[in-house]
């Protein structure tokens, strides 16, 4: 699970979600998500500028979502994927064989998955247990 405030998640699955259309689908746009993220991974930092004799080493400026690691955007990347096929197997098992993209994005976006948690309480259930 990435490692990313769940608002930000959602965030980033509204964002993507907008990107649909008729011709590209909720799946084919988390794929290219995914796909995008991971060859800029392969790729390695770009390098804008090299002092004399290669002591020094000046890299491309960081973007906007430059917050996070690649490793942080490629989880969440898969963390989207894994949710969508969860929510169509899902809609699939209550009946609905043929989901819409709004159908799945409205389940993802309301999953627990993408919840925040606010509060954590301790569980002291098992603290007078008999013999303990």
């Amino acid at each position: 699970m990435a490692d990313i405030k769940a608002e930000t998640k959602r965030s980033f699955l509204r964002s993507l979600y907008r990107q649909t259309s008729d011709t590209a689908t909720l799946l084919s746009v988390l794929e290219a998500f995914q796909d995008d993220k991971f060859s800029s991974l392969s790729g390695g930092k770009i390098i804008s500028a090299t002092s004399q004799a290669g002591h020094s080493t000046q890299y491309v400026a960081p973007t906007a979502s430059s917050a996070f690691t690649e490793d942080q955007i490629l989880a969440l990347a898969e963390e989207f994927l894994a949710l969508y096929d969860a929510v169509k197997s899902d809609l699939a098992t209550e009946g609905n064989a043929t989901p819409t993209d709004e159908d799945i994005f409205n389940r993802m976006i309301a999953s627990n998955a993408l919840a925040s948690v606010n509060e954590e309480y301790s569980s002291y259930t098992t603290a007078f247990w008999q013999g303990r």
